[in-house]
């Protein structure tokens, strides 16, 4: 499922959220939320972990043509 990723960069902009302070709250790798924040699918459980940790709901984040498929 692909998520949206400017609203991810956004999230993290707004609270001056690095990468690597990502990836220790989510405990999703570098190289999965790299590939993620530049438009490339991921599981459901990766974009929990994502979501949780952005402290937002997992539907947010899900591009909305993934949920009417």
């Amino acid at each position: 499922m692909r998520l949206k990723n400017n609203m991810i960069k956004h999230v993290m902009i707004d609270r001056d959220l690095k990468l690597s302070r990502l990836v220790e709250l989510s405990g999703v790798s570098k190289a999965t939320l790299s590939a993620v924040a530049n438009g490339k699918s991921c599981k459901y459980e990766t974009a929990l972990k994502i979501a949780k940790a952005l402290d937002l709901n997992v539907m947010e984040l899900i591009e909305e043509s993934e949920v009417e498929a």
